[in-house]
């Protein structure tokens, strides 16, 4: 319940994958992909199952408060952890925890070998997280802190998404989780997350410094820090969630890293951001044009602000 319109294709697609290979079945994605009948039968579905902590966590709590139906809500299921604990909590109102298991086992076994090579590299590594969105950002976090055994630091979180979050913190603090989240006087000032030199300033003193063979930027691919971005939004048409997404982006992190010393291209920001598209990205491109982007790595640059023009 609840996902976003560029998550149906690639994300609730593995989702509904991993729910069928436990043997249920899915009656209908609400609001994003279903269909006037499937709402009005929604009320019969053995559980609810919540994505967005704003939308479908609100739908779900009605539907729970007025028709009972059970409500299998944590956070987004990033990562390995987080995709257990979701399958878990439907497999628990379905009856079908044995089936549950079967299938998480089968679904490592398929990535392990691949996981482990690249975990192993980015282990330890220090990832800044922008806090723009903070059901992903506190997700993106249990990610790489318990699957990946990354250090993820969360910045400008404002304060007044805490309380709106309230579910995930929750849900974070209650599986051992206490991201470092760094709410800068600069994200203050003016009320507004427009990173501003003061910002900068203290983010850098907070973590002492950027490497780029070390620290990896999850933000828009828009920013140019001096090292590596990886942009999870552009992953395209490939599941973010489940264990293939967790593979996914961990082998977009070990590129990233890996070739942080080569220069931002040009051409790859044209052909995402073309000019004069106004709000216009590579979410809102159709899937055939979609699939011949780049994938969601990009290099860090070496001269703030620019791109390399060569």
């Amino acid at each position: 319940m609840g996902p976003e319109r560029t998550e149906v294709e690639g994300d609730v697609k593995e989702l509904k994958r991993l729910i069928k290979g436990m043997g249920a079945r899915v009656h209908s994605v609400i609001a994003g992909d279903c269909t006037l009948e499937e709402l009005k039968q929604a009320p019969s579905a053995a559980v609810n199952c919540t994505l967005c902590l704003d939308l479908g966590y609100t739908i779900g709590k009605a539907m729970s408060d007025r028709f009972g139906t059970p409500l299998n809500s944590t956070i987004l299921p990033y990562g390995i952890s987080a995709t257990e604990k979701w399958l878990r909590g439907a497999a628990k109102y379905l009856k079908m925890e044995a089936q549950a298991e079967a299938l998480m086992e089968r679904e490592y076994a398929a990535i392990k070998t691949e996981f482990e090579a690249a975990k192993k590299y980015i282990e330890g590594k220090l990832a800044i997280i922008e806090g723009h969105d903070a059901i992903k950002c506190l997700s993106i976090a249990h990610m790489l802190e318990r699957d990946f055994g990354m250090r993820a630091v969360i910045y400008n979180f404002h304060p007044w998404s805490t309380e709106a979050r309230e579910t995930s913190v929750d849900y974070l603090l209650e599986s051992g989780l206490d991201p470092e989240i760094l709410i800068t006087k600069g994200t203050l000032a003016f009320g507004k997350y427009e990173s501003m030199k003061q910002t900068e300033d203290e983010l850098l003193e907070f973590i002492g410094g950027l490497d780029a063979d070390s620290v990896v930027y999850f933000g828009s691919s828009l920013s140019f820090p001096h090292i590596p971005v990886v942009d999870l939004n552009a992953i395209l048409n490939r599941p973010r969630f489940g264990y293939r997404g967790a593979l996914k982006v961990a082998k977009c992190i070990k590129t990233a890293l890996e070739y942080g010393f080569r220069p931002r291209s040009s051409l790859t920001k044209q052909m995402v951001f073309p000019k004069n598209s106004g709000l216009a990205s590579a979410q809102s491109l159709t899937g055939k044009l979609a699939q011949d982007l780049p994938d969601c790595t990009v290099y860090g640059e070496k001269r703030r602000g620019k791109c390399c023009q060569e």
